[in-house]
């Protein structure tokens, strides 16, 4: 029986994925709709080839999706980005519908950084967490985990919404700003989530 969805988003180093590891530790099944979604570019022939109508020859590599070719294309036409993502997200919903029927924790968790941007994406969860972070912690946890440039780091945020608008929507906040401890604020979600689901 399918249990309630719980919303996981954030910004880029807000620590979403630490914070996703936390409720697998707990028992909870995580749906990571970054890695699906590169996974269904690999394994769906349809999607590539409609890739290939949509974007052009050059997305296609070795019978595989360019990612980052295919990522240059659309961020330079913000129209073309949104025929992908009509492309690719109808897929991943049925992906994580298919992935929810297979789990049996108490309730589920779909992660994604835009879940909030994508109504279509909030639409399949009960509740929305957040978690939100000083800028500059995220700024400092980016570079140092992926060797960039603050100024790289910026140009991938101007792209995200801010930790107020995110705020503004969710259920849950969850702040991770390395001086309060987060697992006691991972607790008490999982607690409220369980009584939920119970009632």
């Amino acid at each position: 029986m399918m249990g309630m969805v719980l919303g996981l988003t954030g910004g880029i180093g807000s620590g979403k994925s630490s914070i996703a590891k936390m409720f697998s530790k707990l028992g909870i099944a995580v749906y990571y709709s970054d890695d699906r979604t590169k996974a269904l570019y690999d394994q769906v022939p349809e999607l590539l080839e409609a890739l290939v109508d949509l974007l052009g020859p050059t997305v296609c590599k070795d019978h595989r999706v360019d990612r980052q070719e295919m990522a240059r294309i659309v961020f330079a036409n913000p129209g073309l980005l949104q025929q992908v993502e009509a492309l690719v997200y109808p897929l991943l919903l049925a992906d994580f519908q298919r992935w929810c029927e297979q789990q049996s924790s108490s309730f589920v968790i779909f992660e994604s950084a835009l879940l909030l941007e994508k109504p279509m994406f909030a639409q399949v969860c009960d509740r929305i967490l957040t978690v939100s972070s000083p800028l500059e912690v995220r700024i400092q946890r980016v570079i140092d985990r992926d060797r960039v440039t603050r100024e790289q780091v910026w140009s991938r945020m101007n792209h995200q919404w801010s930790d107020e608008q995110r705020e503004a929507l969710a259920d849950e906040v969850l702040v991770s700003d390395n001086e309060r401890p987060v697992l006691p604020q991972v607790m008490a979600v999982f607690e409220r989530m369980m009584l939920l689901e119970k009632n």
